[in-house]
């Protein structure tokens, strides 16, 4: 499928993946359906020694210990730049429980559970994040590596350079974030009266 990192192009290549509520439809600005995203981006990543050559010893269901050697580029291309469109989208709360989640339907899924109840309720979660999931990704590839280079386009992103300023350019105000650790340190301050913590 592709060639290891030591012997990809010594010149990186960019590629951008455009996703629209969660699903990429287009890579470097060609529509695609979901077969010819994994397709191309299986046939660039390859070429970059991207995903390929991953070693694992993985736990089997079975309760045995197997060792796998994987070619993945595509996954690894596609899932890297969601994952950065989800930085994006996501605040703090709903990123770590979609990643619990995630991490939960990957279990069903490898156990063999996809129409179990307990996974399609995770994943009618999930698809509530795919409908906020747009915008279009650019990464560099070389040898082996995946680079962020920038993101566009994402009418759902929370990120603002100007809101998130920490030289004070804009609305951030450092003295709100000394009253809010004070309100987050009253638990420890009640422990440290009663000996349970030192501070």
């Amino acid at each position: 499928m592709g060639c290891y990192p030591q012997d990809a192009p010594d010149e990186a290549e960019p590629i951008t993946i455009r996703f629209e509520n969660g699903s990429p439809v287009a890579i470097n600005g060609e529509s695609v359906n979901l077969v010819e995203a994994f397709l191309r981006s299986n046939a660039i990543g390859g070429k970059h020694g991207i995903g390929i050559g991953t070693h694992l010893v993985e736990n089997r269901f079975v309760g045995i210990k197997s060792r796998g050697v994987y070619e993945s580029p595509g996954v690894e291309i596609l899932g890297t730049a969601y994952a950065y469109l989800l930085q994006l989208i996501l605040d703090r709360r709903a990123r770590e429980f979609y990643e619990q989640l995630s991490l939960l339907v990957a279990k069903q899924i490898y156990q063999g559970y996809w129409f179990d109840l307990a996974t399609q309720m995770m994943l009618a979660a999930i698809d509530r994040t795919a409908t906020l999931a747009t915008g279009t990704i650019s990464l560099s590839l070389y040898k082996g590596n995946l680079f962020f280079v920038g993101a566009d386009d994402a009418p759902h992103s929370l990120y603002s350079e100007e809101n998130a300023s920490m030289e004070g350019v804009g609305d951030y105000d450092h003295a709100d974030s000394e009253g809010l650790l004070r309100v987050f340190g009253v638990s420890a301050r009640v422990l440290s009266t009663r000996g349970q913590v030192t501070l």
